[in-house]
Order: C-alpha cells, then sequence, then structure tokens
C-alpha cells in the first residue's frame, strides 16, 4: 500500500513514474484506476493502482503484488491492513525521496534479497550529482512540468532531471538481480574485466635502470594512506625518470581502470580525459551520450560534461589508477583532479611534475623528489644502453675511464641516456662529448635530440628542458634574469641566499628561489644551511645551460657592461663580510667569487681587478697569505693603470696586501704599504674605517719590531678612528686585542688582560661564536698562564677552542694558534707528554700556512725545545732551540731573549748532568755557556725593552739565582 499526501486527485503522475521504473527492472506491470468496488471504496475510491508480476522466484512461481495510492488524511494508518488485507503500507512522505522510494519498493518485491551495499552506493553517488546538472540539461518536456507540479515538494524540477541516471543505475541493479534469482552466475575471474588502459611507456630491460628503493617508496607512501583517493606525487627536475617510474609501478597494478594523463598542458590535459572517456564508454548508451558531448561547439561545456562522464565512470569501478604526467602547476590540473571519493570513487593517482613545491599542496598526500642516481647507477644504465641490455665484461682501464666520464655527466637517467645514445651513434670520444656538452650550444641539443628520436626514447634534452624552465621564468619577473645571470657566474655549490638578497631584496629572492625549486633547478640541498647561513645550490649543468642562454640572448661578449650590477653586488657583499670578520661566510664566497672569475671573458679590466683584490683580502684572513699577495698585487697594478681615479679602492686593498707580506714575515715591506695606504686615506678620506685599519696593522709591525710605543700610538689611533664609527665594534675590539698584545710582551701581564677581555666581550656582542671572540680569549688564556693562574687559562682556553671547531678544522692555521696555547699551560702545568703532544699538533698546520722559517714556527719549535730538555733529551732541544733562535734573530723579532734564556736553561741542565758523572771540564764548560746565554738574553732585554721592563727583573733574579746555587756548598765538587 503507497500512501501520499498530494492534496489532489492523482492524474497518473506517480504511478506512471513508478510504471516506467519498475517496466525498466524487467518487472510485468499494469495500471488502471480501482472500481468502486464495496471493499475499498471507503478509503480508496477513485485512486490509482498499479499490479505488478515479479520476475520468477526459486520456486519458479510469478507473484503479483497491487499497489493502491491514497491520500493520507481521513482514514486511520492502523485501520489500513485490515481493510486492503495484509499488504504491507509505505509512506512517501517518510522518505522525502523518489529513488529511496523505489528502492523501498523493490525490498518489497525482492524480499530475499541484500539490497544495502546497492542503496549504498547509491547514496555516494546521489551526493555527488549537483555537478552532473549542466550535463544532463535537456529541453523541458510538458508532461514532466506536470509531473512536477504533483511530485513537488518531494520532487522538484532539478531534483527530477539529477535523479533519472540513477533510476536507470538501479533498474540495472534489479534486472542483474533477476539473473541471480535465476542462478546464472556471474563471471568470476575478474582479472580479466579490464575496463580501460592506456599503453604505458615502460623502457624495455635492455635499457631500464632498475630503482627498487623508489618504487618501495612509491608503495610504502600508498600503503600508509587512507582508503579513497590516494594520491602520491613525483617531483624532481626534468630527466629525473619521473614518468618511467610512475609507468614502471602502475604496470604491475592490477586495476579496471590505468590511464596515463599528459597534464602538460590544458590541450594535453582535455584530449586526456576524452581518450579516458571514450575508453570509457562501453555501452551503445555511453556512446552514444559521448557522441552529444563532442558535438557540444562551447569548449568549457564540453570540458565539463566530459569530465563529469568520467567521474561517473571511474565511481562505478574499484581501485581505478590514474597518473597526471609532467603536471606544471597545479591549478591547470585542479578541476580534473580526483579527491573526492564521494564524486570520483576509490582509486589512485601518481602525479609527476618538476615543481618541488607540490609537497605544499592539500590534495597531494605523499611527495617524493626523484633524485640523482649514485656511480653505480650511472655506470649501470650507462652499459645496458651501449651493450643492449647484455651484461659485457670491459678491461679495468676502460672501465675506470669511463666511471672518470661519468662523474662529469649529471647524475640523471636523462643526460647518461642521451650521453650513452650520442657515443654509440657516433662513436665520439668522451672527451669530445665532454667539451660539446661544457658549451650547451643549440646545435649540439639538436643532434642529441635526432639521436634520442631515432632510439625510441625521451626526446627531450637538458638543454631543452632547462631552456624552456627560463623562458618561463625570466617572464614571470624581469628580475629573475638578473638573478638568474648572477649565479650562472657562481660556483653552483652553496650560493648563499644573503649574496642575492644584497642584490635584490628579500621578497624578490623568496619569489625567485621558489620559482627554482617550482622547475626543480636546485638540487636536495636547496634548504640547507652552511655555517648556519641559508644557502642552495644547482646543478653544474643547470648552471652551464643558464649561462650559456643568457650570454647568447644578452650578447654579453659585446656588452660587457651588462654584468656591472652583478659585479658590484659581489664586491660590496665581499667588503662587508671582510670587514665583520665574518669566517662563515667568507669561507664559502671565496669559492664563488674564484668561479665569477673564471669569466673573464665578460668583464672589463676594472671589473677583474676589483673582484681580484677582494679576494685576496679574504684570503688574507682565512692565512693562504700567498694567493691574497699575488692577486692584491696584480689587483693594484691593473687598478693603478686602468683606474687611476679609484683611491679609496686602491688604499684598501694595499692594506691588505701590506697584511699578506705581514703574515708571510716581510716586515718592512708592509711597513711601506700601510704607511702608502695612509698617506691616501689622510689625503681622501683621514676618518675612514679603513685608514683605522691600516693605523692598526702598522701598529702591530710595530710591535714586531719592537718599537712598543710607535705601536702603541698607532694602535690608540686606529681605536679613536673606530669609535667616530660606532657600527662598527668589531674594528674596536680588533685593535683592542692588538693592543692588549703589545702589553702582553711588554710583560705588563694585568693590563693586557684587562684590554683582552673588554675585546672578547666587545666581539661576543656580535655573536657568541664570533671567531675573534676566540682570538681575544686564547691570548687571554695564555696571559693566565703568564701569572700563574692555571684554572682561568683552562677556562678561556677551553672556550677558544669550542668557537674555533665551529669554524675551522683540526689542521688550520687558527687552531693550531690555540693548541699552542695549550701546549704552553700544559708545559707550565708539568704535564710535558700533553705539551709536547699539543705542539706536534700546531707544528704542522702552522710550517704549512707560515712556512718553516715564520716567526710563529719560531715560537713551536721553542716550545718544543723546552719540553726537550724537561724530558732529558738535550740534543733535540738544541736542534729546536738553535733553529728558533736562527729565526727570531732573521726577523730581530723582540721575542729572541725568550730562545737565548730557553738556550742557557738547556746549558744548564747538561751542567747538572754532567756534574753527577763528576766531569769538573764538562760542568764548567755547560755553566759558562749557560751563563753567556742568558747575559745575551739580558743585553737583548735591556736594548728592546723599557728600564723598568719585568723581563729585565726577572732575568736578573735568574742570574743571581744561578750565582747563589753555584755558590751552594751542595753543588761544589
Amino acid at each position: 500500500m503507497l500512501l501520499s499526501d498530494l492534496e489532489q486527485e492523482c492524474d497518473g503522475c506517480l504511478p506512471q513514474c513508478l510504471e516506467s521504473s519498475l517496466k525498466q527492472a524487467d518487472v510485468t506491470v499494469s495500471s488502471g484506476v480501482v472500481g468502486a468496488s464495496q471493499t475499498v471504496q471507503d478509503f480508496c475510491k477513485n485512486k490509482c493502482g498499479i499490479y505488478v508480476k515479479t520476475p520468477l522466484s526459486e520456486d519458479k512461481q510469478e507473484k503479483e503484488t497491487r499497489f493502491y495510492f491514497v491520500s493520507q488524511g481521513k482514514e486511520s494508518l492502523v485501520e489500513l491492513p485490515q481493510k486492503v488485507g495484509e499488504a504491507c503500507s509505505l509512506d512517501i512522505a517518510v522518505q522525502k525521496n523518489y529513488y529511496l522510494f523505489v528502492f523501498d519498493i523493490f525490498k518489497l518485491l525482492f524480499p530475499q534479497f541484500d539490497f544495502h551495499p546497492i542503496v549504498e552506493e547509491f547514496l555516494k553517488q546521489y551526493e555527488g550529482a549537483e555537478a552532473q546538472l549542466s550535463l544532463t540539461e535537456r529541453e523541458e518536456d510538458p508532461r514532466l512540468r506536470k509531473r512536477e507540479k504533483h511530485l513537488n515538494p518531494f520532487l522538484t524540477r532539478r531534483n527530477w532531471y539529477l535523479g533519472s541516471g540513477f533510476i536507470i543505475l538501479s533498474c540495472v541493479t534489479i534486472v542483474l538481480l533477476s539473473f541471480f534469482l535465476n542462478r546464472n552466475p556471474p563471471p568470476h575471474d575478474q582479472e580479466l574485466n579490464k575496463v580501460a588502459r592506456s599503453d604505458l611507456d615502460v623502457p624495455t630491460d635492455s635499457v631500464l635502470l632498475n630503482r627498487p628503493e623508489l618504487l618501495g617508496q612509491i608503495e610504502e607512501c600508498f600503503r600508509g594512506q587512507k582508503k579513497g583517493v590516494q594520491t602520491v606525487a613525483l617531483a624532481g627536475i626534468g630527466g629525473a625518470g619521473k614518468t618511467t617510474l610512475a609507468c614502471q609501478y602502475a604496470f604491475a597494478q592490477k586495476a579496471p581502470v590505468l590511464w596515463e594523463i599528459n597534464a602538460e598542458t590544458k590541450e594535453d590535459l582535455q584530449a586526456s580525459f576524452e581518450n579516458l572517456a571514450q575508453a570509457l564508454a562501453k555501452s551503445d548508451e555511453d556512446q552514444k551520450i559521448l557522441r552529444g558531448m563532442f558535438k557540444v561547439r562551447v569548449p568549457l561545456e564540453r570540458e565539463a560534461k566530459i569530465l563529469q562522464f568520467v567521474k561517473e565512470r571511474l565511481r562505478a569501478q574499484n581501485n581505478w589508477f590514474l597518473i597526471f604526467d609532467n603536471v606544471q602547476q597545479f591549478n591547470d590540473i585542479q578541476n580534473h583532479f580526483p579527491k573526492d571519493p564521494e564524486i570520483w570513487g576509490q582509486g589512485k593517482v601518481i602525479l609527476t611534475t618538476r615543481d618541488r613545491n607540490i609537497e605544499n599542496n592539500a590534495y597531494v598526500n605523499s611527495a617524493i623528489v626523484v633524485g640523482e642516481l649514485n656511480p653505480e647507477q650511472k655506470l649501470a644504465l650507462f652499459q645496458k644502453i651501449m651493450n643492449n641490455g647484455a651484461s659485457l665484461p670491459s678491461a679495468p682501464k676502460e672501465q675506470e675511464e669511463t666511471k672518470q666520464f661519468l662523474g662529469e655527466i649529471s647524475p640523471f637517467p636523462l643526460d647518461v641516456s642521451v650521453a650513452a645514445y650520442y657515443i654509440k651513434a657516433t662513436n665520439v670520444p668522451y672527451k669530445s662529448y665532454l667539451e660539446n656538452m661544457v658549451k650547451y650550444s643549440a646545435d649540439f641539443s639538436h643532434v642529441q635530440e635526432k639521436i634520442l628520436q631515432e632510439a625510441g626514447a625521451y626526446t627531450k634534452t637538458r638543454y631543452g628542458i632547462i631552456m624552456l624552465s627560463l623562458k618561463k621564468l625570466v617572464d614571470t619577473d624581469p628580475d629573475f634574469q638578473d638573478l638568474l645571470l648572477f649565479i650562472s657566474l657562481l660556483d653552483p655549490h652553496k650560493i648563499p641566499r644573503q649574496l642575492l638578497v644584497k642584490f635584490k631584496g628579500n621578497i624578490v629572492v623568496d619569489n625567485f628561489i621558489y620559482h627554482l625549486k617550482k622547475y626543480s633547478l636546485l638540487t636536495n640541498d636547496a634548504a640547507s644551511s652552511y655555517s648556519g647561513e641559508p644557502v642552495f645550490s644547482i646543478h653544474q649543468s643547470t648552471r652551464a645551460i643558464i649561462l650559456a642562454y643568457l650570454t647568447k640572448k644578452l650578447n654579453l661578449i659585446k656588452h660587457k657592461n651588462l654584468l656591472e650590477p652583478q659585479v658590484q653586488s659581489l664586491e660590496n657583499y665581499m667588503k662587508e663580510t671582510v670587514e665583520k670578520e665574518d669566517f662563515s661566510t667568507m669561507k664559502s664566497l671565496y669559492r664563488h667569487a674564484e668561479h665569477f672569475l673564471t669569466h673573464e671573458e665578460l668583464l672589463n679590466e676594472e671589473s677583474v681587478s676589483s673582484l681580484r683584490g677582494e679576494l685576496g683580502c679574504i684570503y688574507c684572513y682565512l692565512r693562504h697569505s700567498l694567493k691574497a699577495k699575488a692577486l692584491l698585487t696584480e689587483s693594484l697594478l691593473s687598478l693603478k693603470r686602468c683606474c687611476g681615479d679609484q683611491h679609496h679602492k686602491i688604499a684598501h686593498f694595499l692594506v691588505y696586501l701590506g697584511n699578506a707580506n705581514r703574515s708571510l714575515g716581510e716586515y718592512e715591506e708592509a711597513k711601506k704599504l700601510f704607511e702608502q695606504s695612509m698617506q691616501i686615506y689622510k689625503k681622501y678620506a683621514p676618518n675612514d674605517v679603513g685608514m683605522a685599519k691600516a693605523s692598526g696593522y702598522l701598529g702591530a709591525v710595530y710591535h714586531t719590531f719592537g718599537d712598543f710605543e710607535e705601536a702603541k700610538t698607532y694602535l690608540e689611533r686606529a681605536q679613536s678612528i673606530y669609535k667616530k664609527h660606532p657600527q662598527n665594534r668589531v674594528g674596536v675590539a680588533w685593535s683592542l686585542a692588538h693592543l692588549a698584545s703589545v702589553y702582553g710582551t711588554l710583560g705588563e701581564y694585568e693590563e693586557a688582560i684587562r684590554l683582552f677581555m673588554q675585546s672578547m666581550e666587545t666581539y661576543k656582542a656580535q655573536a657568541k661564536y664570533y671567531v675573534g671572540a676566540a682570538w681575544a680569549e686564547g691570548d687571554l688564556g695564555a696571559m693566565y698562564v703568564k701569572i700563574g693562574n692555571f684554572e682561568k687559562a683552562h677556562h678561556y682556553l677551553e672556550e677558544s677552542l669550542a668557537i674555533c671547531r665551529k669554524h675551522f678544522s683540526e689542521d688550520h692555521a687558527y687552531m693550531a694558534e690555540i693548541f699552542a696555547h695549550f701546549a704552553g699551560l700544559y708545559l707550565k702545568e708539568g704535564n710535558y707528554k700533553k705539551a709536547k703532544e699539543f705542539f706536534q699538533k700546531a707544528r704542522g698546520p702552522v710550517e704549512e700556512t707560515y712556512g718553516v722559517d715564520h716567526v710563529e714556527t719560531g715560537y713551536i719549535l721553542k716550545g718544543l725545545g723546552e719540553v726537550a730538555i724537561l724530558e732529558g733529551n738535550f740534543d733535540q732541544s738544541g736542534d729546536h732551540l738553535n733553529r728558533a733562535l736562527l729565526i727570531f734573530q732573521k726577523y730581530k723579532h723582540p721575542d729572541q731573549y725568550l730562545v737565548l734564556e730557553a738556550l742557557s736553561d738547556l746549558s744548564y741542565q747538561k751542567a747538572l748532568a754532567v756534574k753527577v758523572k763528576e766531569d769538573h771540564q764538562g760542568y764548567k764548560k755547560f755553566r759558562k755557556e749557560a751563563e753567556a746565554y742568558l747575559q745575551k738574553a739580558l743585553e737583548h732585554v735591556n736594548t728592546n725593552f723599557p728600564t723598568d721592563s719585568p723581563h729585565l727583573r726577572r732575568l736578573q733574579d735568574k742570574v743571581k739565582e744561578r750565582n747563589r746555587e753555584e755558590n751552594s756548598p751542595s753543588l761544589q765538587f
């Protein structure tokens, strides 16, 4: 019994709809108006009814059912069964949905069948049906208007149209049910039910590089996702093998629909979906619908209809698999990308793209970066192609040559494959191929494309891929061209982000790096940092192609002035880095400056001179003094020749050339250069920080000469200039440390400690781990050793060592200076073994950096000589001390008295040793030597130090002590 709350007399609308639906389900239906029968006239007079017969049941008996349509109202629902018999009652007002109402009828007709899964599937489809409206609109039928009038509010016109396709689907389901009732078994082998499958382009085994680790990652990503629409993105530079991996993985999947969608352009995307729609249109009805869609002339309307058609057909399948290949930007495919399983059904998607930013996309569940091949994979792929997949043995020499060749090739399948096919086709030597590759001409790329095309492989070359990306980048923002040109001249590894920020600003650089990632032009360490500074890297091949492209486009050989902004920015950044004593940046920046200077053919003479000079300044700080001297000398000669009016720049480079000479022990030459620089500054910029630097270094030279008053004068002048530049606190700290060192040499240890402490604190105000702080703390620790406060000495030396280790390797000259300070501490503490160990650790880097005859080497030899005395190894001690004395005397160094004193101690210990053997002659000889060395030390101090020098008093006390010991009865024979 069907109950309705229709207010008007039934005109056949609802019965007509049901009759149509039931007939499509192979249910026999007849209808008519019930007569004025006495049994039903009280409640069903002049109402509509349907008489139905179900298909044959299991007992081969047809069953009849009669439905009456009545208005809800006066008669009680409880009384109806009594008046009609045991017929079941259904109330459309309960469902408020015609389609579910039809399902309820089917449940009555086929009580033995479980309709729950079918209804659940229908509901999923119904929720997404709104999107279908534009696809199923038809001309309004007057009969439909009439039905709408009487079925409202349960069936609106909109819902009526939306529902027609689903009623058919439901009825088809019932037809299938009838087969079930007649025990007709469904197909058993589901694997044969392939609805649609692309011809995936998976290379043959003879040229396919197996990458099980990446295939495993894809599987793991899918396994970790919930059911519904599962997505994995493969991101990486063009030619990394993304498409091959996607197809290789998909090929092994058992999916009813397996389709590769070309998403490179909107046209390709639409064409792929049209092809997919045709593959999914299995029935005559579907093909008819599709033909109608293809006739739609409005592109957007046709696209929407085909998209909806694909969605519906995919939703009807389980576990479909789609590949969206070569996605340029997600916005282009967003409407076509499966997201909601209620609309698309359940399945898997692999998306391939060069855009590394895809990992941030909300619709992508997992992202895998398809990166570089390792050397073994490169060799395996190369040999596979060269040998047509055969494993042929090769001579060790040939194998090594191939490995070296592949080491110069970009580590991606595309580049290795191109090289293999090219060499195989042309038989050119490895060297010739590499020469062509470095030039990266369009002609070379064209030949590569032709060879790949004939090989039936990937037809895009590295040059073509990068060129296309570059054009898109330049079209995005004109500033990107300047930045691309800049990075193409630098070392491609660990490019400081801040260098580009100084050139174009934060916002532009942020956008630039975002777009470099978008086209996968960055390597996998793009987000890394070097010594705490953000850096990024590009591939060497990418850098070469960018430079080749822009050199030709901008005609840089002819228009060298176009590079002046990049040169100026790099030069300023290098100078700023040196002034801040920023060693972290210096250690990476010098490589970029070196690389920039390899392109001299694109630079004018002034640019080359300026960059060489600033690079020389960096080398001074990094203690590459010979390189610094050569570069600065060449730079100054060139500047004086081409740009004599660049007074400030010339004075600046003179300071650092002087410092390079000072580091090499060429103190007289250093003094002249500092004085020349100061004369220029005095004339053009007397209060410039460069003047302060020149004055400070000149004071350091006077310190070495032993002219302590002049040293203090120039260092104090440097301080006064630096104080006029409050932003340059590093300069203040630097001059304080040098001034403290002068007081330390004079033996005024308390004043030296005070000044070193100020220097350290000033450095640390810039940064906790500032390298300058390590120098100051190292010398501060050495001063505490001098006054016997070993606890504080340990504290400051440990802090100094910790800072240096953050910036330098164990074999760096700056580390050696700290090791020497520790050795001096252990020597005073009586730990001779440790002292010797640290002196030896310091010796190698010092000799390598400064030379075997440098003052710094002399200090190490003096320390080793003192340790040897205490160990009783007198011959070795003599060798070390005599070599040290020659070095100090060569430079007329004020500290040579310390070596003379150590030689006196050696002779004195020799005297004591022979006295035990009662060697009177030997004893007198060594005592005399000890006295002579001590006397020379006193004379040197008297000559080179103030009359009240603590060194003089200490040596005089030592003479007196020796004399007392000489006259002591215990030392008499």
